[in-house]
């Protein structure tokens, strides 16, 4: 159960990524990852943020597929701030994977986006 919670905080899809619907506002999840950076480090935060994607999108993603994105990362939020950082990552991610259609992504928790032709 904790691990589910815990990918559903730290997978940005619920802020409307790829071909999933925003069902979460942006400074409610950057806050979101405020606060999990405070309890479990930015690295743990990071690395799960990683795995999420990877999970819901199997054919890789780009912005966050280096293997030194997790260190760089750590520095950037020193440096900018976890809310610039993170909004910054939003804005990658939406623009990297915006035309990705549903059949390449896994469900989130039992959610599966829907095809644009559904809708």
């Amino acid at each position: 159960m904790a691990d589910d919670v815990r990918r559903v905080i730290n997978n940005p899809v619920y802020v409307g990524i790829g071909p999933f619907p925003q069902i979460n506002d942006d400074v409610e999840w950057i806050a979101a990852q405020r606060e999990t950076i405070s309890r479990e480090g930015a690295r743990k935060t990071l690395r799960n943020i990683k795995l999420a994607l990877s999970e819901t999108f199997p054919s890789g993603v780009a912005t966050v597929s280096s293997e030194s994105w997790v260190e760089e990362s750590v520095d950037a939020i020193k440096k900018l701030g976890p809310d610039a950082f993170f909004r910054e990552l939003i804005s990658k991610l939406r623009m990297e994977l915006k035309d990705v259609p549903p059949a390449e992504t896994v469900p989130v928790l039992g959610y599966t986006p829907a095809s644009p032709d559904r809708g």
